[in-house]
């Protein structure tokens, strides 16, 4: 290794290591942050033969945090926070035979590289389907953007991990809205 390599590697090592200290490590979005509450919901009212009919299949395209680089969403933690969410409406099932299977695909999470407000965008299909029938009786694409702000954290790897909670949290109490609008006039013409 020549003197110059060496000098350019400790460099890196040296700059690499304060990004760490200034900024922090990242992490990634928690099922607590992205879980709807009752407060989120207000009003929405779910028929009666929808409660408790609503599985969980495949929760797709979220992204395992890396920490030293940005925080994500990954899959498990936003399959558990879907599942929690429907949970406070009434809508999940944990039987294997539930009337219903919700699968939902992350399409895209647009996040700001820099600045002070961090406002990030999720773009989520959702799929619910009939067991029984094997068809399809409601499908959506819900974008949802959320900002965290400075004040909601000085750091910008939190405050990142802060907007992705955000979103997504948005992301499936609109999905919930909408399920409560249409699924009943979806499945009038079914079963």
């Amino acid at each position: 290794m020549t003197a110059g390599t060496y000098l350019r590697s400790i460099k890196r090592s040296l700059t690499a290591a304060a990004l760490l200290m200034l900024g922090g490590c990242a992490s990634g979005a928690t099922v607590q942050g992205m879980t709807v509450t009752p407060t989120q919901l207000p009003g929405e009212v779910i028929p009666t033969e929808f409660q408790e009919t609503i599985g969980i299949g495949a929760v797709t395209g979220g992204e395992d945090t890396n920490p030293l680089w940005t925080s994500e969403v990954g899959n498990e933690e936003f399959k558990q926070a879907l599942r929690n969410s429907l949970e406070v409406q009434d809508l999940y099932s944990g039987a294997d035979d539930s009337r219903y299977l919700l699968d939902a695909h992350l399409l895209n999470l647009d996040q700001p590289l820099v600045g002070f407000d961090a406002t990030v965008t999720s773009s989520v299909k959702y799929r619910i389907t009939e067991r029984a029938a094997k068809r399809t009786v409601l499908e959506e694409l819900v974008v949802s953007a959320y900002t965290a702000k400075m004040s909601d954290s000085w750091y910008g790897v939190e405050r990142l991990k802060l907007a992705n909670e955000g979103s997504i949290r948005d992301n499936i109490a609109e999905f919930i809205r909408r399920l409560s609008e249409r699924l009943p006039r979806e499945s009038a013409y079914g079963s």
